[in-house]
């Protein structure tokens, strides 16, 4: 079908601006095919390498396989969000999923990014559960270009998500390298003292200015929320979805923190953490502690981290637990002698930093795909064919 006998309200959302071009807008029914998975309970799988993938991505393995891959897997139906997902290699979907396989003219690794940066939330029918069916994301129309530049735009886009997952990888084992010498090293260093966080640390709560004042919100300051924190891919927390103002700051009891302050989240989820990367408050979901010491961050950040159990134990709560500051203040922590924990400190510092300069670097190779995608999809941009036609 031709671009000028479309509306913007017939292509699939967001990709309206393909109209402005040239390339063919052909319906979602036919350009793409919906398979069926089919059910595996966690009961009757068999240990193996194959992913088995649900409507909200990979939900374990197992030794047997439903489609070979690479594949792209959309969810189905839930609640929940549905997502889109990219295996390499041969995978089982469940019945709450679809297997996507487009025709032969449309490259598979750009139908994911096509899929995914449409989404599916919109499409889902039904209250209870609802599900998307093959009738309302047929009934889309999409952009197709020529297949070399099909090509070439996932290879692009590819190219980021590799560096981005490569990043990943790296800050994931960092960071179980780091437990892991920490660990070792709280069993071999002897203790000098026995006290408690609160007479060893700063410890502060926080709080939210009034959601009802606008001039409080808006601002330049960093103002963090559990949802910043637990969203987090790694525990390094450079932005936050919301901000507020200087008199924000002062109508309300939190302050801001320095960089390098540790962040624990403490009522409802406990015990998840951030260092922040820039000076920041945070509302009443968290037990933010500072460090006297320069020395002594990575131990606490690591001791911390090491005793959530201890921390949820000590919670309370009827509408959800919360540990408060002062139980947290007065729970013990063995400090060994200075020279141990310097030496620790130089062990972790810096897989730490290059930890963080890797996420900080994935964040903006994100920031960047996510630019390039819609810009990529609809042909406001053309990259180079020549390339990626081999």
């Amino acid at each position: 079908m031709s671009a000028s006998s479309l509306t913007g309200g017939d292509i699939a959302r967001g990709l309206d601006g393909a109209l402005r071009n040239d390339w063919p807008i052909r319906r979602s029914s036919e350009i793409f095919e919906l398979r069926y998975g089919k059910a595996l309970v966690a009961s009757v799988r068999r240990a193996g390498d194959v992913p088995v993938y649900g409507t909200n991505g990979q939900t374990g393995t197992h030794d047997e396989r439903l489609f070979t891959g690479p594949g792209v897997i959309v969810g189905r139906k839930g609640a929940g969000h549905l997502g889109v997902h990219w295996s390499d290699k041969d995978f089982w979907v469940i019945d709450t999923a679809y297997s996507l396989v487009p025709s032969e003219d449309v490259d598979l690794r750009f139908a994911y990014y096509l899929v995914k940066y449409v989404g599916l939330n919109h499409l889902k029918h039904g209250t209870s559960n609802p599900s998307l069916t093959r009738d309302a994301f047929g009934h889309q129309y999409f952009p197709v270009p020529p297949r070399p530049e099909q090509r070439a735009i996932a290879a692009t886009l590819g190219a980021l998500d590799d560096k981005i997952e490569s990043n990943r990888r790296a800050i994931d084992y960092a960071q179980r390298i780091a437990a892991s010498v920490f660990q070792s090293w709280r069993k071999e260093a002897p203790v000098k003292e026995t006290t408690t966080f609160g007479a060893y640390t700063e410890v502060f709560g926080g709080s939210t200015p009034k959601t009802s004042v606008p001039n409080y919100w808006g601002g330049e300051l960093a103002w963090t929320t559990p949802t910043d924190v637990t969203g987090l891919e790694s525990p390094y927390l450079f932005a936050t979805s919301r901000t507020i103002t200087e008199a924000g700051l002062q109508s309300c009891t939190t302050l801001m923190h320095p960089a390098g302050t540790i962040f624990m989240t403490s009522r409802a989820t406990i015990g998840a953490f951030a260092i922040n990367q820039i000076p920041a408050a945070t509302n009443q979901g968290f037990i933010a502690v500072r460090p006297r010491r320069e020395d002594d961050r990575w131990f606490l950040f690591e001791e911390m981290r090491s005793r959530v159990e201890e921390f949820i134990y000590n919670a309370n709560g009827s509408t959800f637990l919360e540990i408060s500051r002062g139980s947290f203040k007065e729970l013990p922590l063995n400090v060994p002698h200075p020279d141990a924990i310097a030496q620790l400190d130089r062990s972790l510092e810096p897989l730490h930093a290059k930890a963080s300069q890797l996420e900080m670097e994935a964040q903006r190779l994100t920031a960047l795909r996510d630019t390039l995608l819609p810009e990529l999809l609809t042909g406001r941009i053309h990259v180079p064919v020549e390339e990626h036609t081999a």
